[in-house]
Formats: C-alpha cells, structure tokens, sequence
C-alpha cells in the first residue's frame, strides 16, 4: 500500500509539474468578446504564438523562462498591450485587454501625404524594413480541405522554414516537416481531373490530347495515377509551394512573375480607416483599406480585370514597415460562372502577419484559402451540362495556415540539412512527448467539432476495411 502511494504521489507531482509549463487563458476585452490572432509572447524572446478565433491561448513556458521574472507580453493592434508575469498569467483564466482605436481624418493624420503615398512608401522602403540576412523560422502548419458540409482532409505538422533574406530570390526559400500531428483523409478524388493536371502541367500536353488520354484511363498504369495524385496534394498542400510562390504576396513582392509588384499597385484604391496607437514600439499604424480603381483595372497576367481586390493594410507610420496584410480577390458579376463552379464569390484570400524582432519584419503567420475549383471538376460540369444543383460536397475550399513559433538570427544557429523533407504526405510517426511541449495554432469550436467528425469518419472506414 505505501509503495503504491509513493507512485502515485511521484505520477501526481510529475502531472502538476507539467500542467503549470503551461500558460493557458481566454483573450477578451471589457465587453468579454473574445479577441483573436492577438499576438503572445517572452519578453525579449522570439518565441511566441497567437490566440485562436475564439481568443483562446495556449504556450508552453521555455525551459529557460523563470517563472516570477520573465514577463508575457498580450498585443493586438486595437488595444492596449499588456505586460504580465509567467507566475500571474499561469492562474489566470481570462485576460482583458483596453481598447484604444482613433478614427481621424486623412488630412489631420499626415498633411500631404495620402494613403496612396503612405502605401508606396512602404514598399519604397521594402528592403529597409525586411532582413537581408537569413534566418529560419520554426512553426506549426495546418492544413485544411472541407466542402460546405464537413471537413474531408486534415494535416497538422511541426514546420521550419529556411529564408536567405528577403533580398534573395524566393526560389532559394527551403521548408522541413519535423513532426506530423494530424494526418486524415476523407475525400472522394476526381481521378480523371487529377490525371488531365498532371499531363498538362508535367507532360506539357495540350487539352486536347490530355483529354483523349483520359478518356483510355483504364491503361494508365497504377503508379502513373500515383504520381498525377502526388503532383496535385504537392501542388496545393506543400508548404514550400505555399512559402516560396506569389501566394505569399508580401515576401514575393517586385520578384520575378509577383502578382505584388509596383506596377499594381497603381490599380488599386487606398484609404486611411483608422489609425491605431501601438506600444510595441510607441508608433502610430495606419490602418488603410484596399478597393478596386473605378473602373476596374486588369490587374496583371494572373489576374484579369473580372477579379476585383479587396482588403486592409497596416502600416507603421514612423519607419513605414508593414505589419500585417489582408487581401481578398472577389469574382466579378460578370464571371458568375467561376463562383456558381467554385461555391463562393472569392477566388482568393491571403493573409499575413508580421512581428518586429531587432528592427527587421519578420512573418509570424500567413494564411491562404481559396475554393479548390478544379478538384471535383467533372462532378461539377455534369451538373451544370445537366442543369441540375451543383451537390455541395463537390465545392472544396482549401485553406493552409502557418504560425511561426520562433524566428532564428544567429548565423551560428541557422544550418539547412540535405535531408530537410518539405513533403507533409511523408508517413512520420506520432510523437506524443513532442506535441505535448510544442507550441501549435489552436482551432476554434466550430473547426474542433468538424475535426472531431473527421477523426470518427476514417476510424469508422479503417474498421470497416479492416472487416
């Protein structure tokens, strides 16, 4: 019995050792409405994470973050920071944060200088404010396709990111997957779209003989249908896509074949909304929205003039660093075919989120969602050929997020290795004391539930082959 007791108070000591390296609370203000995407981290540290839709955070404490020293630093533009200590915030079950918005007039705020001009400015000053030298950012990769009716794949992932600087070419960015978390697959692929992709775009084949190859299908040879499914998850799933493409709009900018360059920014309309008092730094963020020009320009070769641009750019008004971007492309009426095809009027989202560490911008999360038109194509075009109700389990939306963890600037502490694996289809086993100390993008209600379906739906399939 006393040899029993030692082990259970050894396994209670060692639960609440582990409970209390977790800092974990609700983000709301004064009216208890939850505040999401602020950004949390150690006081003169660059680790850190962001809460949830839902304001809700969770961070692990570093091993070398003293408790009654170290302070947790809670910002989101909008609101007053707050500096609190790692022992006070561990009991904490909420943090209320202050509001502090003020809405002034343009010409009050910078006499002379517009929202265009402050736009410009920015990226007049693009290699002024990003790091030429390289770094790695180390983070936390979710990956999402759902129709409008549930979630049909799912991949969590432990990701570093190798960047040369932002002064060097893209194409040189480098991704690892360290860990998979989460790994389902639930959907029902369109072989023969799959297929016609992939002699399009690796073949080099036209519509027209790819099509007749379709058609044979049945003397493709297994492997061959391998890698067309391959070649399509990567093109859309593989992180170092995602990061080293025009899908990162801001780390692209100017670059060879960038959908952001300086000529479109020409086509674009700019206004100051609010200008927000930042005490990162005591600077003020000018909050400046995105329109369409009137009438609408054609944007560039990736985008016609039937795609019209929406969003919010922030923009620290003492250094012109931006500090966080939003930008929506939305069909125009006039192509209502592509938004009855795709479900939804947005063709494209991007959203990225920046954190200043030693005077330089670096990324601390981007986000890119679109409808994943061309996945259920010949679903879709039999519908619609028969004039039938598009079957909502057709229409895939894909979103991928990144949330940068911890950024690396020592040039002693920055190593590629030859082995880094950027593909997250890679089987990797589960490592249970990894995750458990691993900072991660929380989800919120609504996605936890549709993830909690998702997991019942391929245990249930997996025991059923298995009968």
């Amino acid at each position: 019995m006393k040899k029993s007791l030692t082990l259970f108070t050894f396994i209670f000591l060692q639960l609440s050792v582990y409970a209390q390296n977790i800092i974990e609370f609700t983000l709301v203000n004064n009216d208890s409405i939850p505040i999401p995407y602020a950004n949390i981290f150690f006081e003169n540290k660059t680790m850190g994470t962001i809460s949830n839709e839902d304001g809700h955070v969770k961070i692990s404490i570093p091993k070398n973050i003293t408790k009654n020293d170290n302070k947790l630093i809670v910002s989101v533009l909008g609101y007053e920071l707050k500096k609190l200590s790692v022992h006070e915030v561990l009991n904490m079950d909420f943090v209320r944060l202050e509001s502090k918005n003020i809405l002034l007039d343009e010409v009050i705020i910078k006499p002379g200088l517009s929202a265009e001009k402050i736009v410009n400015k920015a990226f007049d000053l693009y290699n002024k404010n990003f790091p030429e030298s390289a770094f790695v950012a180390e983070g936390f990769l979710r990956h999402t396709e759902k129709n409008k009716l549930e979630y049909k794949w799912l991949i969590e992932a432990a990701i570093q990111m190798y960047d040369p600087g932002y002064d060097k070419d893209i194409e040189h960015i480098k991704t690892n997957i360290v860990k998979i978390k989460k790994s389902y697959d639930n959907r029902n692929i369109d072989t023969l779209d799959f297929y016609r992709n992939y002699l399009s775009n690796v073949k080099g084949m036209s519509f027209k003989k790819s099509q007749k190859k379709v058609i044979d299908i049945q003397k493709v040879s297994i492997d061959e249908i391998e890698k067309a499914i391959i070649y399509n998850d990567n093109k859309s799933g593989n992180p170092e896509y995602v990061l080293s493409s025009g899908i990162n709009p801001i780390r692209y900018y100017n670059q060879k074949n960038a959908f952001l360059d300086k000529n479109l920014l020409k086509k674009h309309s700019f206004k100051i909304d609010t200008i927000i008092t930042s005490d990162i730094d005591n600077a003020d963020i000018c909050k400046i929205k995105i329109t369409p020009k009137n009438p609408p320009a054609k944007l560039n070769k990736h985008f016609g003039k039937y795609l019209l641009p929406y969003g919010w750019i922030y923009i620290n008004a003492n250094d012109y660093s931006i500090v966080e971007f939003e930008y929506i492309l939305i069909h125009d009426n006039k192509v209502r075919v592509f938004s009855k095809i795709g479900g939804s009027k947005v063709h494209s989202k991007f959203t990225v989120k920046l954190m200043k560490i030693n005077g330089k911008m670096y990324p601390k999360y981007i986000s890119y969602e679109k409808p994943k038109i061309f996945f259920r194509m010949g679903a879709i075009m039999d519908s619609m050929v028969s004039k039938k109700e598009i079957n909502k389990e057709n229409q895939y939306f894909l979103k991928q997020e990144i949330l940068f963890t911890n950024i690396i600037t020592n040039s002693n502490l920055i190593k590629v290795d030859t082995d880094w694996n950027s593909n997250i289809f890679t089987p990797r086993p589960y490592d249970k004391e990894f995750w458990d100390n691993y900072n991660i993008l929380l989800e919120s209600k609504e996605e936890k539930k549709m993830i909690n379906d998702l997991e019942k739906k391929i245990s249930l399939k997996e025991q059923f082959e298995h009968q």
